[in-house]
């Protein structure tokens, strides 16, 4: 008999190569890894056979743990915590810094844009209604308006950016029994 438990995990943003993404994921098979820690108990550790990662969307996935028997909620909580450790620190911080986890948010870019813009052309409208002397103290209407939207945003390619990581503030990494498999 073999024992099938999944959990979840999401990640911060879409992957833009879902292939490659998929593959690091599983080009390293981490059961070794986990059997490794001294942190699970060894007879929780004897009992895994398995644990994989697959990316199910685009910012989305679960990861399967098979066992030789059947595991206790305790038993698997410290295997739930080497997970989040993983997806934190190891696997996850590998993950992010790949290519195809840089997301590119073209929305952030655009919408921040479109607020500088408009408190510039408000701090334009501000100026033209001053008084001389009010000008003077500030300079050009430029200089007004810049300094009442503050500096501009970046340029399209120097930021907006977004890695894809795992997510620590929806991930809880439980993992739940589904089935029992015969050999």
């Amino acid at each position: 008999m073999k024992y099938l438990y999944k959990t979840e995990f999401h990640l911060r943003a879409e992957v833009n190569d879902f292939e490659d993404a998929s593959n690091y994921l599983t080009e390293d098979d981490m059961t070794k890894y986990l059997i490794d820690d001294d942190d699970i108990p060894a007879d929780v550790r004897d009992a895994i056979i398995h644990i994989q990662w697959n990316l199910i969307d685009d910012d989305y996935g679960k990861i399967v743990l098979t066992t030789k028997r059947k595991l206790t909620e305790k038993e698997l909580e410290p295997i739930s915590d080497w997970v989040g450790g993983q997806n934190s620190d190891g696997l996850g911080e590998g993950f992010e810094q790949q290519d195809f986890a840089d997301h590119y948010d073209e929305d952030a870019y655009f919408s921040d844009h479109e607020w500088w813009e408009e408190r510039y052309q408000d701090a334009c409208n501000d100026y033209s209604s001053m008084d001389e002397e009010e000008k003077d103290e500030w300079g050009s209407e430029d200089e007004y308006a810049t300094h009442c939207a503050g500096n501009e945003p970046y340029e399209e390619d120097d930021c907006y950016h977004t890695m894809c990581s795992f997510d620590w503030d929806t991930n809880d990494y439980i993992f739940v029994f589904v089935e029992e498999i015969d050999d």
